[in-house]
């Protein structure tokens, strides 16, 4: 499943889907932003380990944006069909 996520971020996994908006969420996911701070970056370790993907640059234009998560979904489901098993024989 793939989620987009404010700002602009495809987590493929989907277990981050929607905002984080209720203390509860906040505390819930803090431990994957730089310094807990949950309107601030990802982790390294939250954007490799989980493949959550964030876009460097907020001042992107909506038509850029989209474009960069058209991208990223291409790049993630090239991963995932080289990685399936139908793929490897």
């Amino acid at each position: 499943m793939y989620a987009l996520l404010p700002p602009p971020t495809v987590c493929v996994d989907g277990n981050l889907a929607g905002w984080l908006t209720t203390p509860t969420q906040v505390e819930a996911h803090k431990r994957l932003f730089v310094d807990g701070d949950v309107e601030g970056w990802l982790t390294p370790e939250a954007e490799e380990g989980r493949r959550i993907h964030t876009p460097r640059s907020l001042d992107a234009s909506a038509e850029e944006t989209l474009e960069w998560a058209v991208d990223v979904l291409i790049s993630e489901l090239r991963l995932k069909l080289a990685s399936s098993p139908s793929s490897s024989g």
